[in-house]
C-alpha cells in the first residue's frame, strides 16, 4: 500500500521533467531507480545478489528509454544500460556514485548558481520569466527584470556575491512568489 502510494507521488512529482533542468532530471532519475530497486528487494526476504539487482533496475530504466520526458539524458540513459546489461557491471554502484556527485554538486553551488536556480524554480512553478533590461526600457508585467550591471558586477569571477543585486517585477503574483522563495 505505502508502495503505490509513494510510486504514484514520485510519477506526480516528474510531470516538470519536460522542463527541468539537466542535472534535475538526472538527479530524478537516479533517485528514482534507486527508490524503485530499494522498494523491489524490500519486498523479498532473500539477499538480492548483482545480477538480479542489474536486472530490475534495467527493466525499470529500459522504457524510459522512449520517454521524451528523458531525452535530455538519453546518451547517459543508454550508458547506464550498458552497464546494467554486462555481466560484470553493478548497476546500482553507478547510480549511487553519480548521487554522489550530484549531491557534491548541489553543496559546491554559488551564489551566482542560486540566483540561476531560483529564476529556474520561479519559472516552472510561478510563470514568471526573467530577462535583462536596460534602465530606460518599458516593463511589461509578469517578468522579472534584471540590470546587466548589477549582474556583472554583483558577482566575482567564483560566482559569490560581492554587491546587491536588484530585480523588479510588476505582477500579481507577490503571494505565490513568496512562498515559492
Amino acid at each position: 500500500m505505502i508502495k503505490s502510494s509513494l510510486i504514484y507521488t514520485l510519477t506526480a512529482l516528474d510531470i516538470y521533467l519536460n522542463e527541468l533542468p539537466y542535472q534535475d532530471v538526472m538527479k530524478s532519475l537516479v533517485d528514482n531507480s534507486l527508490l524503485h530497486l530499494y522498494l523491489t528487494v524490500a519486498e523479498t526476504p532473500r539477499i538480492v545478489p548483482v545480477h538480479k539487482r542489474n536486472e530490475i533496475l534495467v527493466r525499470h530504466l529500459k522504457p524510459m528509454l522512449k520517454d521524451s520526458r528523458y531525452r535530455r539524458i538519453k546518451s547517459e540513459l543508454r550508458r547506464l544500460l550498458s552497464t546494467g546489461r554486462s555481466g560484470k557491471g553493478d548497476l546500482e554502484a553507478q547510480l549511487i556514485q553519480v548521487q554522489g556527485f550530484t549531491l557534491q554538486a548541489e553543496q559546491n553551488v554559488t551564489e551566482a548558481q542560486k540566483l540561476f536556480n531560483l529564476l529556474e524554480i520561479l519559472r516552472y512553478e510561478q510563470g514568471l520569466d526573467s530577462r535583462f533590461v536596460n534602465e530606460t526600457e518599458r516593463r511589461l508585467p509578469g517578468i522579472i527584470y534584471m540590470l546587466q550591471d548589477h549582474i556583472d558586477n554583483g558577482f566575482n569571477h567564483d560566482g559569490g556575491l560581492v554587491a546587491p543585486v536588484s530585480l523588479f517585477l510588476e505582477s500579481d503574483k507577490l503571494s505565490g512568489l513568496a512562498e515559492a522563495i
